[in-house]
């Protein structure tokens, strides 16, 4: 199945908030989304982010659930692919959905909903979970010191249907199933 992948820069316009900042890198020909507290890019639509996750895109179907917004650059081609039924978001910074989603076309397939990934309980069951959320350590360590469970994995199974499956992208760049 070939992905069809929406160049990011022909949806999003350059534009800067408190904390990040949504960035065209000419030189690269690439969006970038920028984390200007901790100074990294959270999420591009790089060639490199194209390939890392089409396996992602290519095992969705149904009823998804995905974790953190980013750019939407994932959102793009599962709006589009008629296996999709609907696209939970969960997102817990406003500032991300107002730089990124307030400039997408969404289809009624999405629902976005602020809240802590960690915090938030599904209302639906779902095919698929992607954990994509940007999980900052000192979000991590609050959750854990207030008792708060921060292994979605094992937290959210229950709210897989039958043959369901939890993928989460981790820090080396790889996502696990």
């Amino acid at each position: 199945m070939a992905i069809e992948w929406t160049r990011m820069n022909t949806l999003l316009k350059p534009k800067t908030g408190k904390r990040f900042a949504l960035v065209y890198d000419y030189v690269e020909d690439t969006m970038l989304l920028i984390d200007l507290k901790a100074n990294y890019v959270v999420m591009s639509d790089s060639f490199q982010e194209r390939e890392l996750n089409a396996e992602i895109i290519e095992k969705a179907y149904g009823d998804i659930l995905l974790l953190g917004f980013g750019m939407g650059f994932i959102l793009q081609p599962l709006m589009k692919k008629p296996e999709v039924k609907s696209i939970t978001i969960i997102e817990i910074d406003p500032e991300i959905l107002d730089l990124c989603a307030s400039q997408l076309v969404l289809t009624d397939k999405v629902r976005i909903i602020i809240d802590d990934a960690f915090a938030w309980t599904p209302d639906m069951m779902f095919d698929v979970i992607y954990d994509d959320a940007d999980y900052q350590p000192e979000i991590i360590m609050k959750h854990e010191l207030n008792g708060l469970h921060t292994d979605n994995g094992e937290r959210l199974d229950k709210f897989l249907k039958p043959n369901g499956i939890y993928i989460k992208w981790s820090d080396d760049g790889r996502y696990r199933i």
